[in-house]
C-alpha cells in the first residue's frame, strides 16, 4: 500500500490540501451570532493557506521544483502556522485564559530559525516544531475550553 501511496502522491496532496480548504469554507459560514465569540477567520485562514501550501507540493512533485518556488511554500506553511496560533491565542484571550501578546510569533520564529542551518528540510521540521505544536495545542485548548464553556 505504501508504494501505492509514493506513485501517487499528487493524488494525496490534493486531497490533503482540500480538506484544508473545506476547513476554510466553513469558518467563512459560521454566522457570527452562535460562533461563540471565537475568530473563526484565523482558523479559515489556516485552512486556506495550509490548503495552498499542499496544492504547492503538489505542483512540485509535477512540475520542476525550484529553490524559489520552494522558498514561497515554506514561507505560506509559515504564515498558516501562525495563522493557527492566532486562531488558538485569540479564542483563549475570549475565553479569559492568560495568553502572550502578540510577540509571541516573533519569540516562535526564532525558535525556528536554527533549522536553517541544517537545510531546507531542517527548517521545515523546526517550524513545524515551534509553530504548528504551538498553534495545534493552542487551537485545541482553545475548542475544548469552548466545549466546556456550556
Amino acid at each position: 500500500m505504501g508504494v501505492f501511496f509514493q506513485q501517487h502522491l499528487d493524488y494525496v496532496f490534493f486531497v490533503y490540501g482540500l480538506a484544508f480548504v473545506l476547513i476554510a469554507a466553513i469558518c467563512a459560514v459560521i454566522p457570527k451570532e452562535s460562533a461563540r465569540g471565537a475568530p473563526w477567520i484565523w482558523l479559515g485562514l489556516f485552512g486556506l493557506a495550509h490548503g495552498f501550501t499542499e496544492w504547492m507540493e503538489m505542483f512540485a512533485i509535477d512540475l520542476q521544483d525550484t529553490p524559489t518556488f520552494r522558498t514561497v511554500r515554506y514561507a505560506i506553511m509559515a504564515l498558516s502556522f501562525v495563522f493557527l496560533c492566532e486562531f488558538g491565542r485569540k479564542t483563549l484571550r475570549k475565553l479569559q485564559c492568560k495568553v502572550p501578546g502578540g510577540w509571541i510569533h516573533v519569540l516562535l520564529l526564532a525558535l525556528a530559525a536554527p533549522g536553517a542551518l541544517g537545510g531546507t528540510a531542517s527548517l521545515q521540521a523546526t517550524t513545524r516544531y515551534a509553530l504548528a505544536l504551538t498553534g495545534g495545542l493552542w487551537a485545541a485548548w482553545a475548542l475544548y475550553r469552548m466545549d466546556k464553556q456550556d
